[in-house]
């Protein structure tokens, strides 16, 4: 409790955050999938920009 009340700016999101965290682990046996990126000018498979789309 004190690390939460020291740490968070809001201990809602702190500890579903952390719940959030921990199911995940549980669930891919600590090897989850990486993260999806919602931003398509972003090509996570190269790790770089994407291509500009022709007009």
């Amino acid at each position: 409790m004190r690390v939460r009340d020291q740490a968070a700016l809001d201990p809602y999101l702190f500890v579903r955050e952390g719940f959030l965290q921990q199911r995940k682990h549980l669930i891919y046996d600590g090897d989850p999938p990486p993260e999806s990126y919602d931003d398509p000018s972003f090509d996570v498979v190269q790790n770089k920009p994407a291509a500009k789309p022709l007009r």
